[in-house]
């Protein structure tokens, strides 16, 4: 397995007022987890960029360039729009800390050798 570095990246549109609700959970779950990966903010603006970066609705967060809720929302296509997690936090587009805590585990972005915490 590759131990190379976490990548995160967190896409929302303008204006979205899930955003920093979204931002400040991903933050926390990512301190609470001992994880310190760069976080790369990105803005998107028009469709051609949710399609380039994709963007799954505002706010997204990509755990090494996978979607939290999985491959499986790729079906919905990308575009500008509200995202709506299924597991939530107390804002529909808040995800539910455990998800986040679970693509940590799950997705690629696992990069902890055999036997560290």
């Amino acid at each position: 397995m590759y131990h190379g570095p976490l990548r995160v990246d967190f896409l929302f549109m303008p204006g979205c007022c899930c955003a920093s609700p979204a931002l400040r959970l991903l933050r926390q779950v990512l301190n609470e987890e001992h994880r310190d990966p760069v976080v790369r903010i990105i803005v998107i603006a028009t469709e051609e960029e949710a399609i380039r970066h994709q963007f799954h609705g505002s706010p997204t967060i990509l755990v090494d360039g996978v979607d939290l809720e999985g491959a499986s929302i790729a079906r919905e296509g990308y575009r500008l729009r509200c995202r709506v997690y299924q597991r939530h936090a107390d804002c529909l587009g808040v995800p539910h800390p455990e998800l986040i805590r679970s693509a940590l585990h799950t997705h690629p972005g696992l990069r902890r050798p055999s036997g560290t915490p």
